[in-house]
Parts: C-alpha cells; structure tokens; sequence
C-alpha cells in the first residue's frame, strides 16, 4: 500500500507526484465518475488526493473549503476549471442585491440590538427583552445549520438545554418567527448574519453549476450544506476524518457517518509526521472505535520537543489568554491564530459584571456581577471560568486588556503563535507545544472499586488527537495529560523511543591475581617519585576529599599542614577540566618551603 504506483492513463507516471495505492484507488473511481466518500485520517494527503483527481478532469468543478483561509490558499493550487469558495460564499453569491446591500450595515446580531427589538415589537418587558435576547439567538442558530423549513420544537430544545435559567418555550415560539422576518427582510432592522443567507440559499433549493463537488471537511459540517451539496445533481466527493469531527457543539454533523450508499475508500499514510507521532497517537483512535491503522512516514523524523515551542495550541479561549497575558509580562511578540475577537469578547463580558451594566455572555452567561462569578468559579467543573476570574483578579482586568489590544497581528513576525483546537484545524507546524487544559469535569469521572478514574468523553479524545496531529517534527505532550489519556508515557518522557531491555548474557572476563595493589597516585608513599607531566601525574580534585594520608618519616601534621598549604597556593593553576598537577604542586612547595626534590 505504500509504493508508487501508476494508473492506466500514465497519470502518475507524467507527474512529479508519488502516489500510494490508497490515494490511487480514489482517483481512479473518480475518473469512473463515481460517487464516493475518502475517509482520510490526520495527515494523509487528502488535499494532493483532490487535487490529482481535479488535474486530470477538465469538467467544471467546486472545491468546497472548511473555512476562507483554506479557500485562498487552495486557489492557487488547483486548476482554473476549479472553483474554492466556503458555502458560505456560495449562499453569498445568489443573494439579492437588495440583501448584499443589507449586509454591509452589520453580521452580527448583538444581544442588546435584539432586547430592544423584543421590546419594542414583539411586546416583551425589558427583563424579559435582556433575558430571553441569547435564548433566542440560540434557537435561530439551530434553525438556521439545521436541514429543517421551519423552526420547530427541536431547536427550542437546544436553546433551552443550552440556558443556565428557566425558560417558556412559548415566549421563543412567540419571538422566533418575527425576528426571522426581520433578519431576512430587505428593510428590516435585525442584521442578515451569516446563518441567516446559508439558510436563505438551502431554502431556495438552486442547484449547483458545477459537474461536480469536492466537500471538504465532510466530518464537520451544518446539515443544511449537506442538504446543498445533496441536491446539486452533480458528483460528489466527500472527504473527512470521523475522528476529527470537533464542531458538534455548533450544530456540525459528522456526514461521513451517514453516506452509506457511498463506497469509502480510506487514506491511512501520514506524510505529514513520523512513525513516532503516529504511534502516540495510536491510543486515542482506539478509544474512537476506528479500526483502521495510521501509518507514520518513516522519512520524517518526528520526535519529542521542548515545551517552549514557537506555536502553542490550548483547548479554550480561558488557558489561551492566561498564555498571552504570561507572555506578554516576557515582553514576546505575540500572535492570536484567527484574531482576538473571542479573547476580547470574554474581557467585555467580565467588564459588564464588574462595573454591573448587564447580565454576562459566553463563559459568564447567567451571571450579573464579579461576586456571582466569583462564587460559581469555585464550584466543580467550572475550571475555564476559575482560570479567567483568577486571572482578571490577578493581573487587573485593565492590565490584560493591554495586553490583547498589543498582540501582534502578523503571524511571521510573531516569536509565539497561540491557538486553541479549533482555530488550528487544518494548520500544520514544525513544532508544537500541546497547553494541558484537557481537563476533569465531574460527569468524565467514573468510579470503580472505591477509586475514581478519568474517562474521558469522545469528544475530549478527538479534540486531543486534533491537535497532536498538526506538529511536523517536534511535539511536546505534558506528562500528566498523556497519563489522562491512556497514551504511552515512555513516548512523551523521552526525545525518542527508548529501547526495550533485553536480557544478554554477557561473559566477564577472567580477574588477575596481583600479588601487591597498585599504587596511589596521591598521597604517595614515601619517597615520594617524580615523573614527566603526563596524564597519569593528573588527578580530579573531588578524589581529594577521599585521599588516605599514610604514614611516612616526615611528621603527620607536618605533612597534612604541607598538603593544605599546596592546596590552596594552587588552585589557580586548576584547568578548565579541574585537575591538580602534582608535578607543579611539588615544585612549589620545594621552591618556597624549602623541602626540596
């Protein structure tokens, strides 16, 4: 499965490409326009899979990226019959441009603009307004990635699941539908966010001008771009990794699991890392239910690295501005991998409970003043939001404002790149440096026989085996998360794989009997026998404090006092190795105490 191999056409043989058989065998069912779904586990050369089977096709074709930054880059790879956009873009594209133009007045919709719209018309009380504002938004997001016409009690539910209060589900079935209207009509005053024209594109049913897709990221993705591609009439071509599916909490699902019909054809050789980082990474595809094998590639030496690697990955936005903050103080260029939109959303948040001007969003949700969030910190399984009010605490909320406002917003002149799981997906670096905030919550926690042990869910596991799998050539795992994980401690402790022992019979060889021991080089017995400097006159200076002092004519003060004395007057002429050389201690003491040869 790993050598070269040629298709029929000489397709590889014409290309400066190596091909593995697995990535030959998709291509092939390719240009038999099949429909068909690559299971390409974390590093296997999915993209160099896509694009061979885009080069040899001159139909017209879409590559859909995951994210803006993977469609930029990606356009200058593939050939002019291939358009890279997002599904976003493409929703943006069949807009009208009554709406494009409502567009530039704002994306998002901010929690006090929709209180004052329940206010003033849908009828709800102020309290009310500021208190059902995120609910709401919620429900609208699930309507929205969903494949569903119309909201339904099923996006309430995740609302209401999602809330830290009671809520009616009457008042959101009240509000959903004239806060939908708003955000879609040309003149309403609700922005037209990004959920709202995907949404906006998957109802209109408009088919895909293109022979076929290349969908990327398939593991992650909304139900209503399924829906899309679904319904283009053109082939398809689904591409992921079920073991990185990481956005589950947004409303993503993992199509991969769900295209049965299609055949699959698996991508298992890294090029990206070596056989040491595939072997790390073993355990956690275990936990996964994944069968297959990943392969590491034996050309690329991954190893063991430092914990001050320049990219540092975390799983929150809270260890990722305790990070910055702690680099900043070192006076380090920082860079926040996608901005610090997030990190200056959770500081505004925490400003609104000190200075007491609202209820808290995101990591303060629920929450109206620093006491509040201050008192469910400590409580268990609130680590991110003990980490952040500690921090503020700490450091000054002012103090760590600075600190954001100043990172550096060019990644290559940055000495240190942070970056949470999710922002990294897709990158790869030479060196990474995992932040260990893989932590304990009470529900992963199970107990046998007395003791409590960590399970961790499978989501945690796929988020760690994310971002493991973006180092090159070196990694470092902390110990202790490796331990929480089931992954080999031997891999994470040393810079390589340390060799097993084996047990070798090894013959001594047989002793000499002397009939007198050999003689000390210092002190000597007396007379004491002078010899070229060599290095048998050479002795280290620690030996010193082990010598015996034997007796001999001269006194035995006398001589302990002489042996100080040659000490100390010496030690300047101690080399860079630490040696005496008796020679010279010799001639010193003969010079200036009179003793002579």
């Amino acid at each position: 499965m790993l050598f070269w191999q040629r298709l029929d056409t000489g397709y590889a043989e014409a290309t400066s490409m190596r091909y593995t058989e697995e990535q030959l065998a998709a291509v092939q069912a390719f240009r038999e326009l099949k429909s068909l779904k690559i299971k390409a586990l974390a590093g296997t050369g999915k993209t160099t899979t896509l694009l061979a089977m885009a080069e040899q096709d001159h139909r017209k074709g879409l590559y859909l990226a995951y994210n803006r930054e993977i469609s930029s880059s990606s356009s200058s790879k593939f050939p002019s019959s291939v358009v890279c956009k997002t599904a976003h873009a493409m929703a943006f594209s069949q807009l009208s441009p009554e709406l494009k133009e409502k567009t530039q007045r704002g994306l998002f919709l901010r929690n006090d603009q929709l209180a004052r719209f329940l206010n003033r018309r849908v009828g709800f009380s102020e309290a009310e307004s500021r208190r059902y504002a995120t609910p709401i938004k919620e429900a609208l997001h699930w309507f929205c990635v969903s494949a569903d016409p119309h909201p339904s009690a099923e996006h309430l539910a995740k609302a209401i699941e999602m809330a830290s209060f009671d809520i009616d589900p009457d008042k959101l079935l009240l509000a959903i539908p004239a806060v939908w209207e708003s955000v879609t009509a040309a003149g309403g005053e609700l922005p037209l966010g990004f959920d709202a024209y995907l949404k906006l594109f998957q109802l209109s049913g408009a088919a895909l001008p293109f022979d076929y897709v290349l969908a990327d990221e398939g593991q992650d993705m909304f139900p209503a771009i399924q829906l899309i591609i679904r319904n283009s009439g053109a082939q398809q071509i689904w591409v992921g990794d079920p073991n990185q599916q990481i956005y589950e909490f947004n409303g993503a699902e993992n199509a991969m699991r769900q295209l049965d019909e299609l055949d699959e054809y698996p991508l298992t050789l890294a090029f990206r890392f070596g056989e040491w980082l595939a072997e790390l990474v073993a355990p956690l595809l275990r936990q996964l239910g994944e069968t297959a094998v990943l392969q590491g590639n034996p050309r690329v030496n991954t190893r063991r690295g430092g914990r001050s690697q320049r990219v540092r990955i975390a799983r929150g936005n809270a260890t990722l501005l305790g990070s910055l903050v702690k680099a900043a103080k070192q006076e380090r260029k920082v860079h926040v991998l996608g901005g610090t939109n997030k990190l200056q959303g959770i500081l505004l948040s925490a400003e609104q409970l000190i200075k007491k001007r609202g209820a808290g969003v995101g990591l303060f949700s629920g929450l109206w003043s620093w006491q509040e969030a201050r008192e469910k910190a400590v409580k268990p399984g609130n680590h991110a939001l003990r980490a952040v009010v500690e921090l503020i605490d700490e450091h000054g909320l002012g103090n760590i404002q600075e600190c954001v406002q100043s990172s550096c917003g060019d990644e290559e002149d940055a000495q240190t790149v942070l970056s949470t799981v999710h922002q990294a997906k897709g990158q790869e670096y030479p060196g990474v440096a995992i932040l260990d905030d893989f932590r304990r919550k009470p529900e992963y926690v199970a107990t046998y026989g007395g003791r409590d042990f960590f399970a961790p869910p499978s989501d945690m596991v796929r988020l760690l085996y994310v971002a493991l799998t973006r180092a090159e050539y070196e990694l470092f795992v902390p110990m202790s998360l490796a331990r929480r994980f089931g992954i080999d401690t031997e891999l994470t402790a040393d810079r390589c794989r340390r060799p097993r022992r084996t047990e070798v019979a090894v013959e001594e060889p047989p002793t000499v009997e002397k009939d007198e021991p050999p003689p000390l080089l210092w002190p000597r017995p007396h007379p004491i026998e002078l010899r070229p400097i060599s290095s048998s006159n050479l002795i280290r200076a620690p030996q010193l404090k082990q010598a015996e002092v034997r007796e001999s004519p001269w006194d035995q003060w006398g001589l302990r006092l002489i042996v100080l004395v040659g000490i100390l007057a010496n030690l300047a002429m101690l080399d860079y190795k630490g040696y005496i050389d008796l020679v010279s201690v010799t001639e010193y003491l003969g010079e200036h105490l009179r003793f002579g040869r």
